[in-house]
């Protein structure tokens, strides 16, 4: 009985729940409504149809297909307003060729051109002007993931620009040209007419590539009582006919790798591996120079060359002056030459600069000026001297050098100062517990010879 009654209870409550379940409007909602916002409101963008094109409101531009200009002496696109973003979505924006105008150009500020390539842009426009892929004379641009290819300038950008990325191909003046106070990053310039990449004051260029072009592979431009303020570091220059790295005024060359720069057959002042200028101006000195860890091998005139007022640490140069000298200007070459005052060449590295068929004269290390400290530096398999000395004032310590090429280990006229030359005793193999011959000094500051 008390089962049954349980049971009974159960039922019940069952029901009675799904009596009170069963309450309630009958009437159905509202059908559901769109919660996603359209590509506009997320990223409001207007289409570039066609070119010529005349952007005059800020905001977000975009492709969808390529686009050919085929009209003279006009811009592709003319950029009139500050805060512009053009997407090129991967596709092409296509110049007619010679007397074109340029392909993207822009006189405003905050332009941004990305993923795309400008090719074609040839020039001169109407006025006679140059042209370019991308002309942005106003400030603060970036360009990004763009390829110029084929065009007078590659691209052109003022003050406070970015470049990340950009490759300019082929182009019949300079490839990238930047202004002061730029930032060009991973960039790459081959092929081109000009200068692979040429920028102004206060400009850091980083793990770029420049290599082929007519000119110099990166050559940046300090001017004013305060130039050296330019960055060049972690890049790769190769087979230009230029300098590979040409700092004119001074800079800071750093990690750097310079290889076969320089014509063979018709040299120039300008086919070094690394090379920085110095100029004074209203007779203010202006800010040193570095160049640091660096390699220069196989280029036509010096390895690296340097002006004055230059730490010139860490480097390593073999193979240098493959071509034959200009006349008149140096008489032979050198893994690393100093022409001026004041410089520091410390810890280097330079052998095997084995100069033209012609003209088998390359020094280890040239120092022309005064008051240069050269010390803990390397020489072996030069074809010329070790040490090249003509200055005065000069303080030579701690070096070594080695091997037979060379015609004279250490050549250092009157007037410096100069730590003893110590001939180094040859000794058998080292087996313990036999005893080793020493270098044959104790003195701190000698030179060592073989």
């Amino acid at each position: 009985m008390k089962h049954l009654f349980s049971l009974a209870a159960c039922a019940a409550c069952v029901l009675h729940t799904v009596y009170c379940l069963a309450q309630g409007p009958l009437t159905p909602g509202a059908a559901p409504v769109p919660t996603m916002r359209t590509l506009d409101e997320m990223e409001p963008r207007g289409m570039i149809k066609s070119v010529p094109w005349v952007i005059t409101q800020s905001g977000s531009y975009y492709f969808t297909t390529n686009l050919v200009c085929a009209a003279a002496g006009v811009d592709g696109i003319s950029v009139q307003a500050d805060d512009v973003t053009i997407d090129l979505r991967g596709f092409t924006l296509y110049g007619p060729g010679k007397s074109s105008g340029n392909g993207i150009r822009c006189t405003f500020k905050n332009l941004t051109v990305h993923n795309g390539r400008v090719v074609g842009w040839q020039g001169p426009d109407a006025s006679g002007s140059n042209t370019a892929g991308v002309s942005v004379s106003g400030p603060m641009a970036t360009i990004k993931d763009l390829t110029a290819d084929g065009n007078d300038f590659g691209v052109l950008a003022a003050a406070g620009a970015r470049f990340e990325t950009v490759t300019a191909l082929g182009n019949f003046s300079a490839g990238l040209t930047a202004g002061h106070t730029c930032v060009l990053e991973a960039c790459r310039a081959l092929g081109n007419g000009g200068d692979g990449i040429f920028a102004k004051d206060a400009t850091v260029i980083a793990q770029c590539t420049a290599r082929s072009n007519s000119g110099n592979g990166i050559h940046t431009l300090s001017t004013g009582l305060h130039a050296a303020c330019t960055t060049i570091r972690e890049c790769a220059a190769q087979f230009n006919l230029g300098d590979g790295i040409l700092a004119e005024n001074g800079g800071h060359v750093i990690s750097c790798v310079t290889d076969s720069n320089g014509p063979e057959e018709v040299p120039t002042p300008f086919n070094n591996g690394i090379h920085l200028t110095y100029t004074l101006v209203d007779t203010h000195r202006r800010a040193a120079s570095i160049v640091r860890d660096c390699t220069a091998n196989n280029n036509s005139g010096n390895g690296i060359l340097v002006a004055r007022d230059t730490l010139v640490t860490g480097n390593s140069c073999s193979g240098n002056g493959t071509g034959p000298s200009v006349s008149g200007l140096y008489p032979w070459y050198a893994g690393i030459y100093a022409m001026g005052d004041n410089n520091r060449i410390e810890g280097n590295r330079s052998s095997d600069n084995i100069g033209f068929v012609q003209q088998p004269f390359v020094d280890g290390y040239r120092v022309d000026g005064n008051n240069n400290r050269i010390e803990s530096n390397h020489s072996s398999g030069n074809t010329q001297y070790a040490y090249n000395i003509t200055g005065a004032a000069n303080f030579i310590v701690r070096n070594t050098s080695y091997g037979f090429v060379q015609a004279c280990d250490y050549f250092i006229v009157n007037g410096n100062t100069v730590g003893p030359i110590t001939l180094m005793p040859v000794t058998g193999a080292i087996i313990p517990p036999l005893i080793v011959t020493t270098v044959g000094t104790t003195d701190p500051w000698a030179n060592f010879d073989d």
